[in-house]
């Protein structure tokens, strides 16, 4: 099971609770994929971690459960298979995660939601493609290069991420994005699995 979440605390906790009480992985037959959402304005960052996800192989195999305090994306009909409330105590957090089988859905069908956003709230293929190149390392000059544009609609497209994300300046932004996948790289490294590239 991944927890991805800013929250260490969170994740420290979730880690330990399902740990000690239950297996997922047993349960459905898949790996799950807990993700935390604080508010209906990351829903962008679904975009970028199933991108990730999907790069692996078998990747119809991971099941998805969204885990959010948030009353408005809670509320959204769209995602309420997705959903579960992270207001509710421990145990029966855990007893919903157990039982309720129709809180999670596969790679694919969440994907298939996401499209269906307005644009605001996920990223479009240039913008999955110009993270992939910041995972890399790549420079803005670096981009302009590789891909034979213009400096200024690649900082166009940074200014599009930062819009997004709420982060202001490209330092940071880059942090943010490697943050996340490096989550998601040491789950895979500390089962073995080829970590994504």
């Amino acid at each position: 099971m991944n927890i991805i979440t800013p929250n260490n605390h969170l994740r420290y906790a979730l880690e330990t609770l399902v740990a000690t009480k239950y297996r997922p992985e047993k349960k459905f037959g898949h790996e799950l994929v807990l993700i935390e959402l604080s508010g209906i304005k990351e829903l962008y960052l679904m975009t970028f971690i199933l991108n990730q996800l999907t790069q692996l192989k078998k990747s119809e195999e991971y099941q998805v459960i969204i885990l959010t305090r948030c009353e408005t994306l809670l509320s959204q009909t769209s995602f309420d298979r997705f959903m579960l409330s992270l207001n509710m105590c421990p145990d029966s957090l855990l007893n919903r995660l157990e039982a309720r089988v129709e809180y999670s859905g596969n790679l694919y069908e969440l994907s298939t939601q996401l499209l269906a956003l307005k644009r605001i709230h996920r990223l479009t293929n240039v913008e999955l493609e110009t993270t992939n190149f910041m995972l890399s390392g790549d420079t803005p000059q670096d981009i302009a290069r590789k891909k034979q544009i213009c400096i200024k609609t690649v900082y166009s497209r940074f200014q599009s991420l930062k819009m997004k994300t709420g982060i202001k300046s490209l330092p940071p932004l880059y942090l943010y994005f490697n943050e996340i996948n490096a989550q998601i790289q040491n789950f895979y490294r500390a089962r073995n699995r080829t970590p994504l590239v």
